[in-house]
């Protein structure tokens, strides 16, 4: 059963891209692609001080604070594009056509509910992941020590579409609800979570120093923003569906309400 409802989420996601491509990629150039182009003239414009330098296998990693305003601006515009993806497919769900400006319009207005639900689920992640960090050297404990951080990505993977799409108001009550969607299907949603990460890792081997490595990067940025999107949205649709939930959203909800007693 888990096996099909992987496969019928990896279905709708690419049918969900193969319907809607020219909205979903007009948003992701606009969105994701300009945000690191800008992100790039500042790098090379006004080249930051380094923060941290860390000694691993392969060498020194710098991190600089150059690189830490292209994690904040990624983060922050790939959340306004998981709730754009989320309109789309409800959207595409109902058989309606996609308007893209009052989606992006929707979207933007969305805005600040998706990105505060999105900041407290990354605190609580990342605070998992500093609790563990004394550990990590320790091996298989510290390997363990992970898990409540991939447990806690897993069950907030759906706060975005839930943001978007669910009458839903307050953080806590939408952290709850992408759980609630996500109970008894957490080996489905992991996979979902670990396809999405696979455009990044192809980049590993890729040097700074090479022409092409900054359209790599934008690309793959925007390509995985693109994947792991329209994944959240077919993921979301499906688990209401296998819930048996009637998918309505708030807009539609308040329009069939009757006016008067």
């Amino acid at each position: 059963m888990r096996k099909i409802l992987l496969f019928k989420i990896l279905r709708d996601a690419y049918k969900l891209f193969d319907r809607c491509w020219p909205s979903v990629l007009a948003a992701a150039m606009l969105s994701i692609g300009l945000v690191n182009i800008i992100t790039l003239i500042i790098r090379l414009t006004f080249p930051l001080s380094t923060i941290l330098v860390l000694t691993t296998e392969t060498g020194l990693l710098r991190l600089t604070y150059n690189d830490l305003i292209e994690i904040i601006a990624f983060f922050m515009v790939n959340v306004w594009f998981n709730g754009f993806l989320a309109l789309v497919a409800l959207s595409d769900h109902k058989n309606e056509s996609i308007n893209f400006i009052r989606t992006v319009t929707r979207s933007t207005v969305l805005y600040p509910k998706l990105l505060l639900v999105n900041v407290a689920a990354m605190i609580m992640i990342y605070l998992s992941l500093i609790a563990a960090s004394p550990v990590l050297s320790l091996g298989m404990l510290g390997t363990l020590m992970v898990i409540p951080a991939i447990v806690f990505a897993v069950w907030f993977s759906l706060v975005s579409p839930v943001a978007a799409i669910d009458d839903i108001k307050g953080v806590g009550r939408i952290l709850v609800r992408s759980r609630l969607l996500v109970y008894g299907n957490f080996w489905t949603m992991l996979a979902v979570i670990a396809i999405a990460f696979i455009p990044p890792l192809m980049i590993a081997g890729i040097r700074t120093n090479t022409m092409f490595f900054w359209p790599i990067i934008i690309f793959v940025n925007i390509a995985s923003s693109i994947i792991g999107s329209t994944l959240t949205a077919s993921a979301y649709i499906n688990l209401r569906l296998a819930k048996g939930e009637k998918i309505i959203d708030s807009e539609q909800k308040i329009a069939d309400e009757p006016l008067g007693p």
